[in-house]
């Protein structure tokens, strides 16, 4: 609420995120499915880094 009314909110918002297939165990880490993802997700974001024009930005 505060960015909205200092009107700082930016024109784009994008969310990369990964949803858990199960939450009734309280492993640490990540399965395999999640694991096997990540590159997936990291090449999405390059995707974005490179067509979008992100201020200040560095990989």
């Amino acid at each position: 609420m505060l960015a909205k009314a200092l009107k700082v909110l930016p024109n784009e918002v994008y969310i990369l995120g990964c949803e858990a297939a199960e939450h009734n165990d309280f492993a640490i880490g990540m399965t395999t499915v999640v694991e096997n993802a990540i590159p997936r997700a990291i090449g999405q974001l390059q995707s974005w880094l490179s067509t979008k024009k992100l201020a200040n930005f560095e990989l």
